[in-house]
C-alpha cells in the first residue's frame, strides 16, 4: 500500500473551503487551540485536499493553525470526482456526520427535496427543532433504505403521508404547547397516525380537545399509548389497539 506524502505550507491562501459541507464549530476550533497550545501535534493529524486545494476534511484543523498561525500540514488526496461522497468517505475515521450534519449538506447543495423541507422549518417560526421537521416530513431517498443511509448517498425523499403529518404539526404549533412541538410527541403521532392510517390532523384535533398530558420522562411507546387512548375516548367503533 503505498503511504502519502505528508505535506507543510505556511500559505493559508491556497487552500478552500467547500461551501456546502458543514460548517465550522467554534467551540471545537477552541478546544483544538487549547490542546494544541500545550504541545503542537497538527502534523500528526494532517488535513485532506485534493488536488484543487480543496479541504476534504480537517476543517477545524485549518482554521485553528490559520488563526494561530501555524503551518498547515496536509495530504493531497487526488482527484475528486463526487465531492459528497469523497467527504463523507474521509470523515468515517473522525468525528461522524449526525443526520442533521448531512442535511445540511445536502440543502447547502440545493437538492430541491432538502429546500422543501427547510421552507416547512421556516413556515413553523422555528417552533420545531429542524431535527425533527426533517425526521418527521423526511424519508429515505430513491433507492430505498432509511433516511441515514439515503443521506450518506445525498439522497432524501418525503414521507408518502407528507400532507398528514405536515397538518398535524401545523395544529400542534397552534397549540403554543411547547410540549407538543418536542421530537418525542411529534413522532409518537407520527407512528400512530401511520400504523393506523389516521389523518395526523385529525388525530391531533382529538389530542388537544382531550389534553393528553406530556412530561419529561415519558417514553416514546408510553405517548404513543396516550395517544390511542384519546383516539378511542367516546368510541365504540374502530378503535385502534
Amino acid at each position: 500500500m503505498k503511504t502519502p506524502k505528508i505535506l507543510k505550507s505556511e500559505d493559508y491562501g491556497q487552500f478552500s473551503f467547500i461551501e456546502w459541507n458543514r460548517g465550522l464549530n467554534k467551540s471545537n476550533i477552541n478546544k483544538l487551540v487549547e490542546e494544541n497550545e500545550k504541545e503542537f501535534k497538527m502534523h500528526l493529524f494532517p488535513i485532506i485536499v485534493d488536488n484543487d486545494y480543496n479541504i476534504l476534511d480537517g476543517q477545524h484543523r485549518f482554521k485553528a493553525c490559520e488563526e494561530n498561525d501555524w503551518p498547515i500540514f496536509y495530504i493531497v488526496k487526488g482527484e475528486v470526482s463526487e465531492y459528497y461522497e469523497e467527504i463523507r468517505s474521509v470523515n468515517r475515521a473522525g468525528k461522524n456526520h449526525t443526520l442533521l450534519d448531512k442535511f445540511e449538506m445536502i440543502l447547502k447543495r440545493g437538492n430541491p427535496t432538502a429546500v422543501r423541507i427547510n421552507e416547512c422549518y421556516l413556515g413553523f417560526n422555528e417552533a420545531f427543532a429542524l431535527n425533527t421537521v426533517v425526521k418527521a416530513l423526511g424519508a429515505g431517498g430513491t433507492t430505498g433504505g432509511g433516511m441515514n443511509r439515503n443521506l450518506d448517498k445525498g439522497l432524501i425523499g418525503l414521507d408518502r403521508d407528507f400532507a398528514s403529518i405536515f397538518n398535524g404539526m401545523k395544529k400542534l404549533k397552534e397549540t403554543g404547547h411547547k410540549p407538543y412541538t418536542s421530537q418525542l410527541f411529534v413522532m409518537a403521532c407520527k407512528d400512530v397516525s401511520k400504523k393506523y392510517t389516521i389523518d395526523m390532523a385529525e388525530m391531533v384535533d382529538k389530542i388537544i380537545v382531550l389534553g393528553v398530558v406530556v412530561k419529561q420522562g415519558m417514553s416514546r411507546e408510553f405517548v404513543r399509548e396516550k395517544i390511542k387512548e384519546a383516539w378511542n375516548h367516546g368510541r365504540r367503533k374502530d378503535r385502534i389497539q
